[in-house]
């Protein structure tokens, strides 16, 4: 009965359903941790979390080597991209920091 509860929430709310985990975890009740659907949703959020961030690394990459190789299509949001992204310590020296700092002047 009590895994068909779990069950069930986690079907309907599982936003519920991982506070009532979460809760159950802080106060060390393991036998009422769902592991199964725990483990399942750990593993989607992982998964999730590296699309995401193979994606934005991706846009970084594409506006680096636009800014650096279409010099004459430069846009406003490659520059946001690459100065809300990239170390400032990259904008130095190189193609890069020096392409940046004569846009700025």
């Amino acid at each position: 009965m009590k895994l068909q509860t779990q069950e069930t929430l986690y079907n309907q709310d599982c936003s519920l359903w991982f506070e009532t985990k979460i809760g159950k975890l802080r106060d060390y009740e393991f036998q009422s941790v769902d592991i199964e659907n725990l483990i399942e949703e750990l593993e989607t959020l992982g998964g999730s979390e590296k699309k995401a961030f193979r994606s934005y690394l991706k846009l970084i990459v594409m506006h680096l080597l636009k800014w650096q190789y279409k010099a004459e299509k430069r846009s406003k949001s490659w520059e946001i991209t690459i100065r809300n992204n990239v170390s400032p310590e990259y904008f130095g020296e190189g193609v890069i920091g020096a392409s940046m700092n004569n846009q700025r002047n």
